[in-house]
Formats: structure tokens, C-alpha cells, sequence
């Protein structure tokens, strides 16, 4: 009995040791998981540092996403620190509730043809997320509650005018509120969501109306291929 017992606990140790090795050895990997994906999903490279897991929480540490090829600016967007304020549990659910989001740090680039042609990196960027015919989608829907973006740092580039890099002025903070997705794989959803206010936001901030409007407003046979996407995540 007692030889018996003993192989029954060296079995459940070497068990429960190799759960914990391939646990750390995908917590390592978490990093790379999660910029893989975002890295499928905008259709660039991306890179991130670090990430942290509670149960309440997800945080992420310098989050970078590369520029679309051709660009000036090596980067389209970067942040310090990425944190989702929800229990992991309701990224199971059907509808995902998100009490907040923040976002610290924040880089953004944008880059247009010219002051009068508004086509930027951003349409680029952004098309893939939108992509998928709607068959395909998950059936998920996402609310945001909050969405928090401080330290905001945006360089603006018009191409025709060469590598002239203009900084605009820092924004101390953008805070939005219930923010809704539906249709989309999850990830995609979140992505959409926050790229597509925050970009929104710094556009009306740093007084590019007229290229918001631009964007939103172009020809309709033009706006069927890069534009329509970015219509969809603006909100108009």
C-alpha cells in the first residue's frame, strides 16, 4: 500500500511539473503570441516587450507597430504600457464586456501624399481589419466602457514636401466611453475599436478636421477600396 501510494505521488509530482514547465514556457512565449497576432491582423511587424497576467487583468509593455513599407517614419504607432482592466473569464463569453482600457505612452504617426490627397498610412493599416467577408466573422460582440489614452506624442508627415517631420503638440489625454464592436474575431474587435477612436480623437484634437473629413468624404468608387475601411472604424 505504502509502495503504491508513493509511485501515486511521484506520478502526480512529475505531472504537475511538467504543467508547470509548459506553463512558464508559454507564459515566455505570451510576447510573441500576442504580436504575432497583431502582426497578421494590421499586416505589418509588430513587436512587444513584455506581458503580465492576474485574473482581473492583462498588461502589456512597449507594444510597437511598424510602418507600412514606403513610409518616412519607421514606426505607425507605439505604446509604453497597455492595460485591459476585465476578468479573463469574459473573453470567453459571447459579450465580452471590457470595463477599461489604458493606454500610456503613446506614439502615432501619420502620413498623407500631400496636404490635398488624403490617403495615409492609416488606411492601409487599418484595411485588413476589415477584410474578412462577413461569414467568416466571429459572432462575438465587445463593449469598452473606457477607453484611456495619455501622453499622446503625434508626428505628421505630408510626402510630397520630402521627410519634413512636423511634431505636433502633445495631447495629455483622451477619455472615451462605451465603446461597441460587434462581428469580428475579438482581438480584431479591440483593435478596431481602439485604434479607430484614438485615431479619431488626435485627428480632431490636432485640428485635422479637413483631413478627417477627407478621409470620410471621398469619391464613393474611391472609397469602396482603402478608404471604406477607416469610414467604418471613424464612426461615420
Amino acid at each position: 500500500m505504502s509502495k503504491a501510494f508513493n509511485r501515486l505521488v511521484r506520478i502526480l509530482v512529475t505531472i504537475l511539473a511538467a504543467l508547470c514547465i509548459a506553463a512558464f514556457l508559454l507564459y515566455a512565449r505570451l510576447p510573441s503570441i500576442i504580436s504575432g497576432k497583431v502582426s497578421d491582423a494590421l499586416q505589418t511587424a509588430v513587436s512587444l516587450k513584455k506581458v503580465d497576467l492576474s485574473p482581473s487583468d492583462i498588461n502589456l509593455e512597449e507594444l510597437v507597430v511598424s510602418n507600412v513599407p514606403g513610409s518616412v517614419l519607421p514606426d505607425a504607432f507605439s505604446a509604453k504600457t497597455i492595460s485591459l482592466n476585465a476578468p479573463l473569464t469574459n473573453y470567453i463569453k459571447d459579450d465580452i464586456v471590457i470595463e477599461e482600457i489604458d493606454l500610456d505612452g503613446v506614439y502615432l504617426a501619420l502620413e498623407f501624399e500631400s496636404p490635398t490627397n488624403t490617403t495615409s498610412n492609416w488606411n492601409v493599416l487599418m484595411k485588413p481589419l476589415s477584410s474578412d467577408p462577413p461569414s467568416s466573422r466571429s459572432k462575438k460582440t465587445v463593449l469598452i466602457k473606457t477607453l484611456v489614452i495619455t501622453n499622446i506624442n503625434v508626428d505628421l508627415v505630408y510626402k510630397n514636401k520630402g521627410s519634413n517631420v512636423k511634431k505636433l503638440p502633445r495631447i495629455e489625454k483622451i477619455v472615451l466611453t462605451n465603446i461597441n464592436s460587434e462581428e469580428g474575431f475579438p482581438m480584431d474587435q479591440i483593435m478596431n475599436s481602439v485604434l479607430g477612436q484614438m485615431l479619431k480623437s488626435v485627428f480632431i484634437q490636432q485640428n485635422l478636421k479637413d483631413a478627417l473629413n477627407g478621409l470620410l468624404n471621398q469619391p464613393k468608387d474611391t472609397a469602396e477600396g482603402i478608404l471604406s475601411p477607416l469610414r467604418n472604424f471613424l464612426g461615420k
